[in-house]
């Protein structure tokens, strides 16, 4: 069977984010490459046409060649000869090198135009400085701004242009602020995806616990929720299958099993507890928390806290004790391990 011409037409493209499926920073810069190599591609022969920007033999020849160098660059990268940050990084101070010799050659070459012709240059620049960010190259940003700040200083002295100078500040603090929003952005982009990693590594563990898909977890989740009849539990054990339907009944009937169990040594050794009691006692050994134990047995903190003084009371157990330990002590003394 032949594959469709448009599949066939996007494989290059997919390969490429092929290589990045599980990295989403990385996705995003390889986004910010095609789309900054675009750019490129669409706008410098508008230049060499003669249609947009300066008509400058100088200007021509430079991004000229900045178009080649950048083909050059993504072939490098797609063979493999690059990786994906440094294809973008080089991209970057390339394109900002290109902006800054069209600033310093202004200044030399003064014009009527001249001082419209350098402020277009330090705003393509700033959005060179913006694409960066986009990409999550740290400290590139920073490099960037330094080298069209640098270029523009340079190319409004070597103007005398008082206009040029006076925008100088003001130029300065909106690309030091931009680099600083942006590494900002990456710390917290960062933390999100660990947080995000982290999740999604705990929903595996839980599906691969339970022996569920996620559609089946989901439908679990609901049915729990839902008022409980006759259809819903039919369409319920339809999405869960046979063998998920059997883990789950095997895996509640171990857990109900394990639970009688322990209640039954805990009422061996404190007979004088009461069930509500001995449920609390029962987690406490498991190591849960105050609010884990309120939400499991549906109560309220206020409760909790007056049934462990009542169990702390009945076992005549110090209030510089810890409860934990001293049930363990407690039921290793009748020979039961916890």
């Amino acid at each position: 069977m032949k594959e469709p011409i448009i599949a066939r037409a996007k494989s290059p493209f997919s390969n490429l984010f092929a290589r990045y499926s599980g990295d989403t920073f990385a996705r995003q810069q390889l986004t910010v490459l095609l789309y900054s190599a675009l750019i490129v591609v669409f706008t410098v022969p508008l230049n060499l046409l003669g249609i947009a920007g300066p008509s400058n033999s100088v200007f021509e020849t430079v991004n000229a060649v900045w178009m080649v160098v950048m083909l050059f660059l993504i072939v490098l990268f797609y063979m493999r000869r690059l990786t994906l940050r440094s294809t973008l990084t080089i991209h970057f101070i390339i394109a900002q090198t290109c902006f800054c010799i069209a600033m310093l050659y202004t200044g030399m070459q003064p014009t009527a135009t001249s001082e419209s012709e350098i402020v277009a240059d330090i705003m393509l620049s700033t959005a060179v400085v913006s694409l960066s960010m986009a990409g999550f190259l740290r400290s590139v940003p920073y490099i960037l701004t330094v080298m069209a700040l640098t270029a523009y200083t340079v190319a409004a002295f070597m103007l005398g242009s008082e206009s040029l100078k006076s925008f100088l500040p003001i130029f300065a603090i909106v690309l030091f602020m931009e680099c600083v929003l942006g590494e900002k952005l990456l710390v917290r982009s960062r933390s999100i995806e660990e947080e995000h990693n982290v999740l999604k590594t705990e929903e595996t563990s839980i599906l691969n616990m339970l022996g569920l898909e996620k559609h089946q977890a989901v439908a679990l989740a609901k049915f729990t929720e839902s008022e409980l009849t006759e259809n819903s539990t039919a369409d319920f054990n339809k999405i869960l299958g046979k063998a998920a339907r059997q883990k789950l009944i095997a895996g509640v009937a171990e857990h109900i099993r394990k639970e009688r169990m322990d209640d039954d040594r805990l009422t061996e050794v404190f007979p004088e507890l009461s069930v509500s009691e001995r449920n609390i006692c029962r987690l406490i050994l498991q190591g849960r928390k105050q609010g884990d134990i309120c939400a499991i047995l549906q109560t309220t903190k206020g409760n909790v806290t007056s049934q462990r003084s009542h169990i702390r009371t009945k076992l005549g157990v110090q209030s510089k004790e810890n409860l934990k330990e001293f049930l363990i002590k407690k039921m290793s003394e009748h020979g039961i391990e916890v």
